[in-house]
């Protein structure tokens, strides 16, 4: 969207009616009826004398609001213009689609006349309502004060020179970036931005929208508030745009569909219509049953530019949408139960986006070809019997972006992949094509991926369930310099890759579930004569699920100066090839390795510190390192469990290592490893300790976080001093019974501290806790929140978050004896099953407070007298029945109602006003 304001957006909109009111179907109109076509004239000559002022008007509005009111008046009669030539317009596409055998303009009005007798009454007041805007119009020119036109400026200023504040979104529904443009205008100050035309739900602390409120938005979480303006909303003249905005926050909130249902036909002249829910939520067939009729009430907006329906439980969109002649964008993203579209949707001939990923939809409209203005359609799914075919694509000129091409196995004509035409769409960027994976005609499918070779502009490429035993020679031709991304999944017959190291700009490659291929060599790295390398820009790179994998062969060059393939292959990920046997090729630039269940594989990695960061996953895998070629190290299996003492070099350079379910690995000695960064380990049944010795010898000077998840043989933590250590979390190790004794001396910089459901944990640190701590977290640690007297939290001056529980003896929290200090801005209290009341006195000391959760507190009655701190803003209640029934009676309420934000059980609370 070109971005314009002000009087530039208002002239647009003004040159736009003037077209209208000249056009055969505004003409035939006034013809067909018998009213005054001079009155046209007339309209047309006071447009053009108003646009000759209105650059001068914005210039003058912000300091002189007669002014600014004197363009609120124009905008309101250029609205009330727009709808009603809107209206003419809509009747003259229906008459066309109703009486498609008329073949004239007359011929159409007359076809309608001849239906609809009854209308004369309403094609007069149509009339009497533009002479009504010509006179407010005229008004406004001999009104127009000390106003002047602006020689020299055309279609207005653009935003570099933007000098007021008007904005308005005359026009502009198409594409995703107008969406933007609402939303913005609508998250901006309303009464700053435009006068009193639009209004967002909750603003100046007033429910109640400005009589000439065009474009309304609310917030989900705000949905009961917007059931009580609805009749507010009635008494409005007709909105343009209606737009709920989820909270993202919110799993799911349940909105009230009848009232839309009832709300939405006096919104008759809505031109952006968004419901859109950003998340998903568990849709029963009572509620699919229950939005149907809303859905019917869309139908009937025939203004519609712009309609946005995303994750709404539908099963089907209805007829009548296919009625919407003025849709510009539909949005259907996350309709997961959505099947079927409706069948006339070819009417549609202004649609510009139409994006449906996300949904259960089988197959297209007939037709589809007719949409001539589509340049958005994320999907095409081919039926098997009835639908849009193949070649329909190829009549889509305009399509651009993301495209993918589902169920490419029901193709009835071959030679309709070519008359898809994809190689002239050089607009799009992303593609993706996709068969069901079943077992079908190989050499056919190998002709059909052939005839679908896109534009050379292609970026990404996605080959999904494709049967054929060789791929194609356009794939992996070094014609297709800008492909970035490449997906080969699940094509199952291929015995064979196709030549990708000729692809220039290629910088992430996944292969997937090629169940044949046994042998990767020469023809995965092509021989392209401008390529030194192959794989020149590759920088990721994985390989996943390829069972019959056993062999990477390496590249070799016989001219010296071509050097290795992958130069600058950052990350590689081999999961799930168990018999991949042979060693990994030279990867000189290479910082991560992901291996997982890989048994058999050798492993050889460059002695260099470019190598930062190492995964291995998997039980069955047995390790041996030694020493190899110069500047090498060969790893077999996990590197952990044997012969670290002969990893060499490369363990100085490790900086992150993650290790999971490796049951054989008893000991990880850490001074292996000077320089890591980060280390975790989860689920390593047999872990006994993290040293050699009960006392690591060496300072971790670069550990900076360290995890240990449910390794249930971890008794003891090391006496290992680690100065830049900010993040230790010790969760589920059921048998882990102390931390260091001096922990305040050995992790000096640690902020972040996490015990969870560690039983056995007593033994408390000698000196208590770093001094630096924010973060505190210790939950079903029986043993130790006893001892939480002696846990001297008011010596942490920089505590902001503590959680705790639960907790069996205390009946009341805070408790004075264990003193919180006054630097907490959030606390969580959990699973206090004795706790009878809240200490006042204790919390009002508590002076930054802002978060306040109470968790599974069953015998927890009421709030404290005093009420809660003043600095709230936020408070949670869940699992608390004593407390949430007090509340529900309306009980307690004034103690909390000072509080913005208060949920009980998820449950957004709104206090009356």
């Amino acid at each position: 969207m070109e971005a314009v304001i002000g009087g530039g957006m208002l002239n647009g909109a003004v040159d736009l009616l003037i077209q209208q009111l000249a056009s055969p179907e505004v003409r035939t109109f006034f013809k067909c009826h018998k009213l005054d076509d001079g009155l046209l004239v007339k309209l047309t000559g006071t447009l053009d004398a108003v646009s000759e002022l209105l650059d001068d008007a914005e210039e003058k509005q912000l300091i002189k609001p007669d002014v600014k009111n004197w363009l609120d008046e124009v905008k309101d009669a250029i609205y009330e213009t727009e709808d009603l030539l809107d209206g003419i317009g809509y009747e003259a596409q229906r008459s066309k689609f109703e009486g498609d055998s008329q073949t004239s303009m007359d011929h159409v009005w007359n076809f309608l006349s001849s239906k609809l007798n009854l209308l004369s009454k309403k094609e007069k007041e149509t009339a009497e309502k533009l002479k009504n805007i010509f006179e407010k119009l005229e008004r406004a020119v001999r009104h127009k004060g000390d106003l002047r036109p602006i020689q020299g400026i055309a279609g207005g200023k653009p935003l570099t020179e933007k000098k007021g504040p008007l904005l308005d979104e005359f026009h502009v529904y198409g594409r995703d970036a107008d969406k933007e443009a609402i939303m913005e205008l609508l998250k901006l100050d309303p009464q700053y931005v435009s006068g009193e035309f639009c209004f967002k739900v909750g603003e100046f602390g007033s429910s109640k929208a400005p009589k000439k409120t065009r474009h309304f938005s609310h917030q989900l979480k705000d949905y009961n508030h917007v059931l009580k303006i609805f009749e507010d909303i009635h008494e409005v003249p007709p909105l343009r745009t209606f737009v709920s905005m989820s909270d993202e926050s919110k799993f799911h909130i349940d909105v009230d569909e009848n009232a839309l249902h009832d709300l939405l036909p006096m919104l008759n002249r809505l031109r952006v219509l968004s419901l859109s829910r950003q998340y998903w939520e568990l849709y029963t067939l009572e509620k699919i049953v229950r939005i149907t009729p809303l859905l019917d009430s869309i139908g009937n907006l025939k203004h519609l530019r712009y309609l946005d329906l995303s994750a709404m439980s539908m099963a089907r969109l209805p007829e009548k949408v296919s009625a919407l002649y003025y849709l510009q964008t539909l949005i259907l993203r996350g309709c997961r139960h959505l099947m079927v579209l409706p069948t006339n949707m070819s009417n549609l001939m202004n649609l510009q986006h139409l994006i449906i990923e996300g949904t259960y939809l089988r197959e297209m409209p007939s037709q589809m070809s007719k949409l001539i203005m589509l340049e958005k359609l994320t999907d095409f799914f081919l039926g098997k019997q009835s639908g849009s075919n193949l070649k329909e694509l190829g009549k889509l000129v305009n399509l651009r972006g993301t495209l993918s091409i589902w169920d490419l196995q029901n193709i009835v004509r071959v030679q309709d992949a070519l008359e898809a035409d994809l190689k002239s769409k050089k607009h799009l960027e992303k593609l993706r094509f996709s068969w069901d994976g079943r077992a079908g005609d190989s050499q056919r499918e190998r002709v059909i991926l052939e005839k679908l070779e896109p534009h050379s502009n292609v970026k990404s490429l996605v080959i999904c369930g494709y049967g054929g035993r060789l791929f194609p020679d356009w794939v992996g031709d070094s014609a297709f310099s800008n492909i970035a991304t490449l997906t080969l999944n699940q094509c199952k017959n291929c015995t064979s890759l196709p030549p990708l190291g000729q692809l220039s700009s290629l910088k992430q490659l996944c292969v997937m579930s090629l169940d044949r291929i046994v042998a990767v060599g020469s023809e995965f790295y092509g021989r392209c004569p401008s390529m030194k390398k192959p794989f020149a820009s590759l920088q990721k790179l994985e390989f996943l699920f390829m069972p019959r994998w056993r062999e990477w062969i390496p590249y070799t060059d016989s001219d010296e100066e071509g050097g290795g393939a992958f130069p600058l292959l950052k990350e590689l990920w081999i999961q799930d090839c168990p018999n991949l046997t042979n060693a990994l090729p030279i990867l000189p630039s290479l910082s991560t390795l992901g291996i997982e269940n890989c048994p058999l594989l050798v492993v050889s990695i460059p002695r260099n510190p470019i190598f930062t960061t190492m995964k291995l996953n998997g039980n069955s895998r047995y390790m041996v390192i030694k020493k190899s070629s110069p500047g090498l190290v060969s790893l077999k299996g996990d590197f952990l469990l044997k012969g670290m003492e002969q990893i060499g070099g490369i363990s100085t350079f490790l900086q992150a290592i993650e290790v999971e379910k490796c049951d054989s690995l008893k000991c990880l000695n850490l001074e292996l490893f000077p320089n890591l960064r980060s280390l975790e380990i989860k689920r390593c049944a047999n872990l006994e300790s993290l040293c050699a010795d009960e006392e690591c010898l060496v300072d971790f000077t670069s550990l900076a976080s360290l995890k240990i998840i449910q390794c249930p043989n971890l008794v003891y933590f090391p006496e290992l001093r680690a100065p830049e250590l900010r993040k230790l979390q010790l969760l589920e190790c059921i048998n882990l019974e102390s931390l260091p004794k001096h922990m305040h001396f050995l992790f000096p910089s640690l902020v972040d501290l996490c015990l969870y459901a560690c039983s056995k944990l007593e033994l408390f640190p000698e000196g208590g806790f770093p001094s630096k701590l924010v973060s505190l977290e210790i939950i079903e640690c029986h043993k130790l929140i006893p001892h939480r007297m002696q846990w001297h939290l008011q010596s942490l001056p920089s505590l902001s978050n503590l959680k705790i529980g639960p907790i069996q003896d205390a009946e009341s929290f805070p408790e004075k004896m264990m003193m919180l200090p006054p630097s907490l801005t959030s606390l969580t209290i959990w699973g206090l099953r004795n706790l009878k009341s809240l200490d006042s006195n204790e919390l009002q000391h508590l002076t930054s407070l802002r978060t306040l959760e109470i968790v599974a507190c069953s015998e927890l009655e009421s709030m404290p007298e005093e009420g809660l701190p003043s600095s709230l803003s936020s408070l949670a209640i869940w699992g608390c029945p004593l407390l949430e029934l007090r509340l529900k009676k309306g009980e307690d309420l004034d103690k909390i109602s000072h509080i913005p934000n208060v949920e009980i059980n998820g449950c957004k609370t709104i206090f009356p006003a």
